[in-house]
């Protein structure tokens, strides 16, 4: 039966831990597979140390043991997981290859290896494309060789460009993301761009709007290369005609909902333009729900940006307003109606104090807020000029 290396692990641990009674350490294994990358004689690693112990190397399993007998508590647990994957790895597992490379990267346990850690990386992005964007990423990081780094960031970009020509906007979402890191990093892929491009503008021709926003976001100047802002602009524009038409042409009415529309990128005041003028082009031919979020988007941005505390006031108005309209109220709105009262407040806006006391008070402020919250929030509001406020205390604090 082939011996457990975890076994002869958790032996060396006990007797560094001066237990009596430590489990007896196994005979040496039989011959296994060919193991995924050269074993330097003798082993170097934890990873190295598992893999010829199995194979019968009894020095290495010497070896293994030291390295488990040097650990503190505290690394147990990460050194656990690394023989795992090692073995995974050597009997085909793309992603345990993978995990174990970016163990090589962490520089702890294991010693830095960064072309390892690409040899063993690569299967992982191949068979898992979807970890190709962050493998690209860590090995950036790393400095490891451009022509890696380059093999990885064109299979990133192929998986991106497929993620935008599906109907799931959760899936486009994180395609945008993915061309926004690569172009953070100067690694585009040209031809998956224009692929991805190409496939969101049809989409959008068709009547999707939410389509035209990720195109969008795709031309937007905050992505290299060829950024087109113009462009971007444009199919903003169409997106908002295609809301006040009520996408009478999309198949799925869900593509069709405003929420589609928000795919935060990188960009932010870039992509709030845009969202704009989307918004804009609805209202403006009658659309009442993309008025309603138009103003709502203004207020957001002048209570975040412009520390307007005004807007924050209004905006947790709309929020309380909206979570009133139903037999029973929406608490998390109520929430988020008490934390804009409170970004108010912050502002030295008197009223959004003794609004924010009203909710705490009812019960539908954040848990972690003190009841003693109430009596502040009113000593602000009279202090901030708001006089209903001022010698008013709670009356049924928040349990």
């Amino acid at each position: 039966m082939r011996s457990s290396f975890l076994s002869l692990a958790l032996a060396s641990v006990f007797v560094s831990l001066g237990c009596a009674h430590a489990p007896a350490v196994p005979s040496a294994p039989t011959a296994r597979a060919a193991v995924p990358f050269p074993i330097a004689t003798p082993c170097a690693d934890v990873a190295e140390c598992t893999l010829a112990c199995d194979g019968g190397d009894a020095d290495a399993c010497v070896r293994a043991a030291d390295s488990w007998e040097r650990a503190s508590l505290g690394t147990i647990k990460q050194l656990m997981r690394i023989p795992a994957y090692a073995r995974a790895c050597r009997d085909g597992s793309a992603r345990g290859c993978y995990e174990l490379g970016s163990e090589y990267l962490s520089e702890d346990p294991l010693p830095k290896n960064i072309e390892r850690a690409a040899q063993l990386m690569r299967p992982g992005c191949e068979k898992h494309p979807e970890v190709c964007s962050d493998a690209t990423a860590m090995l950036t990081e790393k400095k490891a060789d451009p022509n890696e780094v380059q093999w990885f960031a064109a299979r990133a970009g192929d998986h991106a460009a497929n993620l935008c020509a599906s109907r799931d906007i959760r899936e486009v979402q994180t395609g945008i993301w993915s061309f926004h890191g690569l172009s953070e990093r100067g690694q585009v892929n040209d031809p998956a761009l224009t692929r991805a491009r190409g496939t969101l503008e049809a989409s959008c021709h068709a009547g999707r709007p939410w389509a035209c926003m990720a195109a969008a976001a795709l031309w937007s100047s905050s992505l290299s290369p060829g950024g087109d802002a113009a462009r971007a602009k444009a199919l903003a524009t169409e997106a908002g005609q295609l809301l006040a038409k009520g996408c009478t042409t999309a198949t799925d009415k869900k593509e069709c909902e405003l929420p589609g529309l928000q795919l935060p990128i990188v960009g932010e005041e870039e992509w709030a333009r845009l969202v704009e003028t989307a918004l804009e082009t609805a209202c403006a031919t009658g659309d009442k729900k993309s008025c309603a979020s138009l103003h709502s988007a203004r207020l957001i941005e002048a209570c975040s940006q412009r520390k307007d505390g005004a807007a924050c006031l209004e905006l947790g108005r709309l929020e309380e307003d909206g979570a009133r309209t139903s037999p029973e109220p929406d608490e998390d709105a109520l929430r988020g109606a008490a934390l804009f009262y409170s970004q108010a407040c912050d502002l030295e806006n008197g009223e959004g104090c003794a609004r924010a006391a009203d909710l705490l008070e009812a019960g539908h402020g954040p848990d972690e807020l003190p009841p003693s919250a109430i009596d502040v929030f009113r000593t602000l509001a009279c202090r901030h000029g708001f006089t209903a406020a001022c010698g008013k205390s709670s009356s049924s604090p928040k349990q």
